[in-house]
C-alpha cells in the first residue's frame, strides 16, 4: 500500500500504536465534527507525547509512539509512554463526564494499544526539510482489533499480551481473554486498570480475583463454577465479569454448540451461539 504514494524515503520502524474512538451512551461512535472540541482536547493530550498523528477514519484516531530498534529498552519506554497516555485520556473523558449530569449524555471512551513494526516514510514533495509522514502495518489493525473489543468487555482500554509484558511491573493490568483477531491470529487480551502507584480498591481487587478465578475454570471448560464465579464479580458491578456471565450461560444453555474437548481457548465473534463462540 506504500508504493501507491511515491515515497520519497521509507524505513521499517519499532511503534506502540495507540487506537481511540469516542461513543455516545448507545455504543454510537461520536462525529469528529459535532464533537470537535472534546476530540481536541483528547487528542492534544496523545499528540503531547506522541511522534505523529498517524490516521483519522470513521471517528478512529491512531497513533504512533516510536522506539529506537537499536535500544531495546526504548521499547519499554514506548510502549509504558502510550500505556500512560491512554490513562490520561481516560481522565480526560472522566472529568468532561463529570460536569454532565445527565448520565445518558455522558461520553464513553475507546483504546486498543499494540507494539511491532511498521513502514514509516515521506509522501509528497519535501520542502525545507517537511513532508507528509505516513506510518503504515499491521500493528495498527491489531491496535484497532484491540479498541473494538472493548465493547465486548466493557472496558476502557485494552492491550496486548505484549504491552502487557513491557510494562507490567509499573501499570496494572487485569487479563481478560484470549481472543482471534481479524487476521486471524489468537492473543491474549489484558485491560490497563491504571498506575502501580494507584489504590486498587479492595472491591475492584476482589472482582479481579473472582474473574481471574472464572477464567480459569471458563479455560477448563467448567461452565458451572465459571459462572459461578463471575457472578459474584457481576453482582459487584464488573461488566467484564457480566459479559463472562453471560457466556457461559449460553454455553450451559447449549452445550452442543459449546466448546468440545480440545478447545484452545480462544473465542472469536465470527462463530457464535448468538455472539457467543464455538471455537474447537
Amino acid at each position: 500500500p506504500l508504493l501507491p504514494r511515491q515515497m520519497n524515503t521509507s524505513a521499517i520502524v519499532q511503534v506502540a500504536v495507540l487506537a481511540m474512538r469516542l461513543l455516545d451512551g448507545h455504543g454510537k461512535t461520536l462525529s469528529l465534527l459535532s464533537y470537535n472540541t472534546l476530540y481536541n482536547e483528547v487528542m492534544e493530550t496523545l499528540e503531547h507525547h506522541s511522534a505523529a498523528s498517524i490516521s483519522i477514519s470513521q471517528g478512529c484516531l491512531s497513533y504512533a509512539f516510536f522506539s529506537d530498534p537499536s535500544n531495546p529498552d526504548r521499547w519499554v519506554a514506548g510502549v509504558s509512554e502510550a500505556c500512560r497516555c491512554a490513562i490520561a485520556a481516560v481522565q480526560c473523558i472522566e472529568k468532561y463526564n463529570d460536569g454532565i449530569e445527565d448520565k445518558t449524555k455522558h461520553v464513553r471512551i475507546n483504546i486498543g494499544l499494540d507494539k511491532g513494526q511498521a513502514d514509516c516514510g515521506i509522501v509528497g514533495v519535501i520542502n525545507r526539510g517537511k513532508g507528509n509522514l505516513v506510518v503504515e502495518g499491521e500493528v495498527f489493525q491489531v491496535a484497532e482489533d484491540c479498541m473494538n473489543f472493548c465493547e465486548v468487555y466493557h472496558c476502557e482500554v485494552i492491550v496486548t499480551e505484549s504491552c502487557f509484558a513491557f510494562s507490567k511491573d509499573s501499570l496494572h493490568f487485569r487479563e481478560l481473554d484470549t481472543v482471534a483477531l481479524t487476521n486471524g491470529d489468537h492473543i491474549t487480551l489484558h485491560e490497563l486498570v491504571g498506575h502501580t502507584v494507584d489504590t486498587i480498591h479492595d472491591s475492584k481487587g476482589n472482582t479481579f480475583k473472582y474473574y481471574k478465578n472464572g477464567l480459569s475454570h471458563y479455560r477448563e471448560r467448567r461452565w458451572k463454577l465459571a459462572s459461578e464465579s463471575f457472578h459474584l464479580g457481576k453482582t459487584m458491578g464488573d461488566k467484564a465479569c457480566g459479559e463472562m456471565h453471560s457466556r457461559c450461560l449460553a454455553f450451559m444453555d447449549y452445550l452442543s454448540a459449546s466448546p468440545q474437548q480440545g478447545w484452545n481457548g480462544v473465542w472469536s465473534k465470527k462463530k457464535s451461539v448468538g455472539c457467543y463462540a464455538n471455537i474447537h
